[in-house]
């Protein structure tokens, strides 16, 4: 395929031109956040063999993502409404695209899922992929809302918050913090949970 001449000069300034502007917070007034299993990506279940108390959990392992373990289907496990949106987000230069996953944040999760990533093209922006720390002892709800709190925080500019998730409760915890800080705040954040079903 013959580009256009230039082409690839107009592609580098546009995402040149939409990284600077990301970094100006001011110009961020929407907040995209994506779960990744069953949200982005139909995640497999253990499979018979595994052994939780030899191994480990299973959702906390490398193995869960694994390439091998998916073979050629790993193509057919996007799911495709939701990694529409988070294409459609990374394009827009007013939306932060954010990934917050409650996997562990270890090496070899951090790795494997940003190799599942990258592998169908997804981008999220910089610094802007979030997974749980390791001996965090709240619950997957409570971390998702302080994720949400710290980036309103520090893109006090944004109006809306829109979150692409599998669980009811994570949505209805990040609901509730927005409800409540809307009541004492003249600065309105309208909230639209997007509850996924893979």
């Amino acid at each position: 395929i013959k580009l256009p001449r230039g082409f690839m000069s107009i592609l580098l300034l546009e995402n040149y031109i939409k990284t600077i502007l990301k970094e100006n917070k001011e110009f961020i007034n929407i907040i995209n956040i994506f779960d990744f299993d069953m949200t982005l990506f139909k995640s497999m279940s253990a499979p018979d063999h595994w052994n939780t108390k030899d191994a480990g959990f299973w959702w906390a392992s490398e193995e869960s993502l694994n390439q091998a373990y998916y073979k050629d289907k790993l193509d057919t496990l996007w799911i495709k409404d939701t990694v529409s949106d988070a294409i459609s987000s990374a394009s827009n230069p007013n939306a932060l695209t954010v990934m917050c996953t409650a996997r562990s944040k270890t090496p070899e999760i951090v790795y494997v899922t940003n190799e599942l990533l990258r592998l169908k093209g997804l981008e999220f922006d910089q610094n802007h992929l979030y997974y749980k720390p390791l001996g965090y002892s709240g619950s997957t709800a409570q971390y998702k809302t302080e994720i949400v709190e710290r980036l309103l925080n520090s893109y006090s500019y944004t109006k809306e918050v829109n979150f692409w998730e599998d669980n009811q409760q994570n949505l209805d915890a990040v609901e509730d913090y927005i409800s409540r800080n809307n009541k004492y705040n003249t600065r309105q954040i309208q909230f639209n949970p997007i509850l996924v079903r893979a």
